[in-house]
């Protein structure tokens, strides 16, 4: 049987890391209710959160009237950062292999 810290320690550690349905995590099947309440409250809470960071960001773009093309200038930063990041994986990933004297 759980208890009452086990439970408050698997929502602190979904929290962190929720990819999973907590609500169904093996051993705690007597708080299913009370983990699938806070699971939903929790990404209730999220988005709220990420609409409110996105309102501001379209704001600072002067976009507060096309959200349309806020949505579509986030989306492509997203994709931006991305690809900066591979170029950067890319880039170490050369030079580790040419000191090691390794071809591509």
């Amino acid at each position: 049987m759980k208890t009452r810290r086990d439970v408050e320690r698997l929502k602190s550690e979904w929290e962190c890391d929720p990819i999973w349905d907590l609500e169904d995590t093996e051993g705690f099947e007597e708080y299913r209710e009370e983990l699938l309440a806070f699971r939903l409250q929790k990404e209730k809470e999220w988005r709220k959160e990420r609409e409110r960071r996105f309102l501001r960001y379209a704001k600072d773009l002067g976009l507060s009237k096309n959200l349309e093309l806020a949505r579509y200038l986030e989306a492509l930063e997203r994709k931006i950062e991305t690809l900066e990041e591979k170029v950067l994986e890319l880039t170490e990933t050369v030079g580790r292999n040419r000191r090691e004297g390794r071809l591509i």
